[in-house]
């Protein structure tokens, strides 16, 4: 798991310096992973009768306007293979290393909490009756 989450993050490192958005990836990095912790939305994630594409719709849904393209990327490619379980690691990891990296004090400019509680509950509410 620890190689993953090392693999993982500095590939979105990679993307970041790429795109020459740093902060904009460290700002929405920690969004995503605030977003992900919450429980609704484990659950949707991790549900094992939610097909890929519902889980992508999901995703797309939840996060395409707050994030961008490529962490939502990201979350297209990690979901369906983990079940989401290794979304967070690596995550906190990029954090991790965009602030070592900048060396300054540094705050989100998104909220710590997740503005799409509804969306989950819509999803679940769907999955209850598969």
């Amino acid at each position: 798991m620890a190689e993953l989450r090392v693999r993982y993050a500095a590939a979105l490192f990679d993307l970041s310096m790429e795109s020459g958005n740093l902060n904009e990836f460290l700002d929405q990095a920690v969004f995503l992973r605030d977003a992900l912790q919450d429980d609704e939305c484990m659950r949707v994630i991790a549900h094992p009768h939610i097909s890929a594409a519902d889980k992508r719709a999901f995703l797309s849904n939840a996060f395409a306007e707050s994030i961008h393209n490529d962490l939502l990327g990201f979350l297209y490619l990690l979901t369906p293979k983990t079940g989401g379980r290794v979304l967070i690691p690596p995550l906190t990891r990029f954090i991790d290393m965009q602030i070592a990296i900048t060396e300054k004090p540094w705050q989100t400019s998104y909220p710590r909490t997740c503005s799409t509680k509804g969306k989950f509950r819509s999803l679940r509410n769907c999955c209850q009756k598969n």
